[in-house]
């Protein structure tokens, strides 16, 4: 061992056992400051297989990992700046597909759109019913895809989020002849025919300022006293999603993460090797430190 690899060698302390949510990992003991680039490197890659192997929660997972490598700021700020982009592109009609068309009791509306288009609505007119845009347009079902290589590493092959939620339309009243020239109050979605034409700010102001769960939403079967309205379920869909923001950042947070525990460091865990030190004692019981192919061969 060169002058140079002997001031970086060291020698793997004992691994420790830590309690994460309702279960237990071994892992290598807190990184700390005065700790060597091949020590962190060596605490990362074991501290990371550890946690990765309980099933937990991605948010915890990422909690535990930031805490125990001693770079919390670092994984807060990815997890900030992930979810955050969720949180402001949900509702862009730019990574939306409209799906489907639903009344208030969560059932499909096959007759609201304009034939030929199944995603752009009937207008709000006068004259024939099948004419004119129906009562109760209540929901929009809607896939979102969105793309995450603006946050990615380049080298990352899964970049898209994907998910599929409901969005609440506001309901409002209007005058409107039938075919018979006879005025009804028309109660329904009052607002664009082609949802994809709105701006990010004009989604904000015409729906989600109007609505009361300004969130991608899950529709349950009504309750058996409310047959014909659809439970809105909010929370139990945005904790989901959340959840696949933070598993599909999990390979950024571990290449940033490693990145500030060792700069311009090779990830290769088999490099720490050439790094590591093994004490023994032989039969005079004095203690030899050796590098681990010495030890080996």
């Amino acid at each position: 061992m060169d002058h140079q690899a002997a001031l970086e060698a060291f020698t793997p302390k004992e691994t420790v056992t830590i309690s994460v949510g309702q279960y237990h990992a071994q892992v290598y003991v807190k990184v700390t400051p005065d700790m060597l680039d091949f020590e962190r490197s060596f605490a990362f890659h074991q501290t990371v297989s550890a946690l990765k192997l309980l099933p937990i929660d991605p948010q915890l997972l990422l909690d535990t990992l930031g805490n125990q490598l001693n770079v919390s700021m670092v994984v807060d700020g990815i997890k900030f700046d992930w979810l955050n982009y969720y949180r402001k592109n949900w509702y862009n009609m730019a990574h939306l597909t409209l799906l489907s068309f639903h009344n208030s009791a969560g059932t499909i509306m096959n007759n609201a759109t304009i034939a030929g288009n199944a995603h752009v609505l009937k207008p709000i007119q006068d004259g024939l019913l099948n004419d004119c845009r129906p009562p109760d347009v209540r929901f929009v079902r809607t896939k979102l895809s969105l793309d995450y290589r603006p946050l990615m590493h380049k080298d990352q092959d899964n970049h898209t989020l994907e998910a599929t939620f409901y969005v609440e339309l506001p309901q409002s009243g209007a005058q409107v002849l039938d075919g018979n020239g006879n005025p009804r109050n028309l109660v329904t979605w009052h607002g664009a025919a082609d949802l994809t034409t709105l701006s990010v700010d004009q989604v904000k102001a015409d729906i989600l300022a109007n609505v009361p769960y300004a969130t991608p939403i899950e529709l349950n079967p009504g309750a058996f006293n409310v047959p014909n309205a659809a439970l809105v379920d909010p929370d139990k869909l945005e904790v989901e999603i959340e959840k696949r923001v933070l598993l599909l950042a999990m390979t950024t947070v571990e290449k940033d993460v490693f990145a500030t525990l060792c700069p311009n460091f090779s990830s290769k865990p088999h490099a720490i090797l050439e790094h590591m030190k093994q004490a023994n004692c032989d039969e005079d019981r004095n203690i030899i430190v050796q590098s681990f192919q010495q030890y080996y061969t």
